[in-house]
């Protein structure tokens, strides 16, 4: 597996906690990358998110009322679509709640360190 962005890295490790939301992803670039322009932090998230679904180790999905995490259905190519034009229908970053959460998949784990026994 090549290295992962250290963003990537960042949302991987916290995965093995929570759920992430893409919320976060739009907040760590804004406070890494202050000077980047809405379209900027746009894309520069969709490239941190490529990786880790194409590679599986990442699932956007929605968080249920009653618990738990429901993935798309989607491949990753699809999902990131999805991502990219409900953002932009947003016409800003999106909120917490807003678009999708992602959940570690069980290499995503592996990735961020959780080893099985």
């Amino acid at each position: 597996m090549s290295t992962l962005s250290e963003i990537g890295q960042e949302l991987v490790d916290e995965g093995l906690d929570d759920y992430v939301g893409l919320w976060e992803v739009a907040w760590i670039l804004r406070r890494r990358k202050p000077s980047y322009t809405d379209d900027e932090i746009h894309e520069a998230a969709l490239e941190i998110l490529g990786p880790l679904l194409r590679k599986g180790l990442m699932k956007p999905g929605a968080l249920q009322e009653k618990g738990g995490f429901r993935a798309w259905k989607l491949t990753a190519e699809e999902s990131l679509a999805r991502i990219d034009q409900e953002w932009r229908e947003l016409g800003q970053d999106p909120n917490i709640g807003q678009v999708c959460w992602f959940s570690n998949t069980a290499s995503g784990d592996v990735a961020a360190g959780k080893r099985e026994t």
